[in-house]
């Protein structure tokens, strides 16, 4: 047990990668963006983004300072979003494999591969299957402050991904302010009101791709870009193990038709470099959306 909990300790540096002082074994989430016009098209035909995820995360100690990290994510997406054709629906599974490190008493680093597969699994396809790894270290500046630096990659439809992962986690001195912040992916901050609940706002950046291979959509990807503006309340059951966490806020989300030869030379988070694209259909508005998540917690 004193191996586990001292491991244990070393992942929350990461809290797999992103640094808080638990860790969310498991987590479920179900959202919707409502319909939103499309800015290029004379045609005013409603797109809908329905979406469910899960998440599993699973350390294995392997000594008082390594742990083996193993897991997987899984996505669903139920899409309007071209003119005149029916909607469809794309899939991914990400695996999850690498080591947590404690190097010293004050740095720590998660190293890790991402294998995947992102397409509408219609056809089966070599281009359904993407790599992408992460490595981001910690360094505990104080018992309530973490700074973090790392670099995330993967091979997407679209071309090769590139992204730093710079950020902190802090906690208040009475316990009642959290700010975790890994830019440009994430920043959150919130608020213990009272044991079980919780208030705060949140950003979230995910850029993704999917291989197409039906139908007409055969010989074309997808090239997901999603930015989320986000209040939520969370309340959490079973002495905080079990958290309920209702969301609402605005988001851009935008799902890009291209061809598969049609690619960027570097995908990057802000802007890509070599990119001359021919986009194949309407660019989507931003939204309101609405979700609910669901965590089972481990407290560190």
């Amino acid at each position: 047990m004193k191996k586990l909990f001292i491991l244990l300790l070393c992942l929350s540096s990461s809290s797999v990668l992103f640094g808080q002082n638990y860790l969310d074994l498991f987590k479920l989430n179900y959202g919707n963006s409502g319909k939103m016009d499309e800015t290029q098209s004379d045609n005013t035909s409603p797109n809908w983004i329905e979406s469910a995820t899960a998440s599993l995360t699973l350390p294995i100690p392997l000594s008082e300072k390594v742990a083996f990290i193993s897991g997987a994510d899984a996505e669903w997406f139920d899409l309007d979003i071209v003119p005149a054709m029916p909607t469809f629906s794309v899939y991914s599974l990400t695996l999850k494999a690498g080591l947590s490190v404690k190097h010293t008493d004050r740095l720590s680093a998660t190293y890790i591969v991402l294998p995947k597969i992102a397409a509408d699994l219609q056809n089966r396809s070599s281009d359904d299957y993407q790599w992408g790894g992460a490595f981001v270290y910690s360094y505990q500046k104080t018992d309530r402050l973490k700074y973090k630096l790392g670099l995330y990659g993967s091979t997407e439809a679209f071309g090769f991904f590139l992204s730093p992962v710079i950020g902190f986690y802090y906690q208040s001195p009475n316990n009642k302010w959290e700010f975790n912040v890994s830019m440009p992916v994430a920043a959150d901050a919130n608020y213990q009101a009272t044991d079980y609940l919780k208030l705060g706002a949140d950003f979230k950046a995910t850029i993704r791709s999917y291989n197409l291979t039906e139908g007409n959509l055969a010989g074309r990807h997808l090239h997901r870009i999603m930015q989320q503006f986000s209040i939520y309340g969370q309340f959490g059951l079973m002495s905080n193990q079990i958290q309920i966490q209702p969301r609402f806020g605005f988001q851009f989300h935008d799902f890009a038709m291209y061809a598969d030869d049609d690619r960027v030379d570097l995908g990057l988070p802000i802007a890509n470099i070599g990119d001359n694209r021919n986009r194949l259909n309407p660019d989507m508005a931003g939204s309101l959306y609405f979700e609910i998540n669901l965590f089972y917690r481990l407290f560190l």
